[in-house]
């Protein structure tokens, strides 16, 4: 029951960290079309890439791109690796299956942080290559984090635990 307890008490922490992150980016000023710091995770095209940071710059906004990716790292990351751990624990009771979960949050929140890392390069020093990396890396990243919660929740809902 504690894991159950950690695990609504860091997912609610979670939200409220990707809240933080909604309330930076309406500081964007008005002029700039790509609102939105983590919009470099789903941008597989450099003249893409290219596009979005040259849009911050123009405005004088990578600062606030910045501050996105920086509370994603330091805040939302962790908080949803928590919840995450917790959630393995419950659902794998100290068995394999907590083993199993718990390495496959160690590579969601890998792959986030390499996703961030690339986002910075992005926009810092304008690897626009780096672009399908991004999104390469943010996909295998949410394929590890909803693995994680549905192989938790099929094993929550067995009808032989007890």
């Amino acid at each position: 029951m504690k894991y159950a307890v950690l695990w609504i008490l860091f997912t609610l922490l979670t939200l409220g960290a990707g809240s933080l992150i909604k309330r930076n980016d309406r500081t964007f000023p008005a002029g700039v079309t790509h609102r939105n710091s983590m919009i470099l995770e789903w941008t597989f095209s450099s003249a893409k890439s290219r596009e979005i940071v040259s849009d911050w710059k123009t405005h004088h906004a990578e600062s606030i791109a910045y501050s996105g990716l920086l509370i994603d790292s330091l805040l939302f990351i962790p908080l949803y690796v928590c919840a995450l751990l917790a959630l393995s624990a419950w659902a794998g009771r100290g068995s394999l299956a907590f083993v199993i979960l718990a390495a496959m949050v160690f590579f969601t929140a890998a792959f986030d942080g390499l996703e961030n890392l690339f986002s910075f390069l992005q926009i810092r020093y304008d690897f626009a290559w780096a672009a399908w990396q991004t999104g390469t890396v943010a996909v295998t990243k949410w394929l590890f984090g909803f693995g994680t919660v549905i192989g938790a929740f099929r094993l929550l809902l067995r009808k032989d635990r007890v």
